[in-house]
């Protein structure tokens, strides 16, 4: 299936639309002005974390995180089942996007709306970040996000890669990969991470993430 990349040199737009809610102005962006998959930021790394199972360790690896936060990735299935890492997330204003299942899935119309639906029931928003399981994404699912205005990512690659600019290094957080979360804040502390919006913009957007 075709896969469209962009770097960030190729974004051709930035559209930012402002809503009210709950007397707050919260951003809602999208980057592009056509349907594309953004793969690495232009002003440093960024780390993305794919989470679809909670692994021994996941709710005390989250507990101390700190700023600039990687972007989590969330299994639809898994959010429905972690209501207190759910909370968490919140409470620490984690920036959180919908990690889908693989691109042939998708065949079933009805399957992202269903994803999207229980991501609003937990943030009461939409996610501004979305990728797939297998980082595919044909064009029909392209134009479905692009029309809801939510950006599309595939990491550039995985961890515990060294780096490049403006790589987008993928954890994944699955039940089939075990996962050494000691490691992984070590690996963070020995690389510079900015946030995913740092990386793009090379500042960061005061989105507002949560009710």
């Amino acid at each position: 299936m075709p896969k469209t990349l962009i770097y960030q040199g190729l974004i051709t737009g930035l559209i930012i639309l402002f809503f009210l809610s709950k007397n707050a102005i919260s951003p809602v962006f999208q980057l592009t002005n056509s349907p594309n998959i953004l793969t690495k930021g232009h002003y440093g790394e960024a780390l993305v974390v794919e989470i679809s199972y909670s692994h021994d360790g996941l709710e005390e690896w989250l507990q101390q995180l700190t700023k600039p936060y990687p972007l989590i990735l969330a299994d639809a299935h898994w959010l429905a089942r972690s209501e207190p890492l759910t909370k968490l997330l919140i409470e620490k204003q984690i920036p959180v996007g919908l990690l889908g299942q693989k691109n042939e899935m998708y065949e079933d119309s009805q399957l992202l709306d269903q994803e999207l639906a229980v991501f609003y029931d937990m943030f009461q928003q939409m996610p501004l970040w979305f990728a797939t399981y297998d980082d595919l994404v044909d064009n029909a699912l392209l134009e479905q996000l692009f029309h809801k205005k939510i950006n599309v990512l595939s990491p550039t690659n995985l961890y515990p890669a060294t780096p490049n600019k403006g790589e987008f290094i993928a954890i994944h957080v699955h039940r089939q990969t075990p996962i050494d979360f000691q490691e992984v804040t070590n690996y963070m502390k020995s690389h510079t991470f900015l946030s995913i919006e740092e990386s793009l913009f090379g500042y960061e957007l005061s989105t507002k993430r949560y009710p």
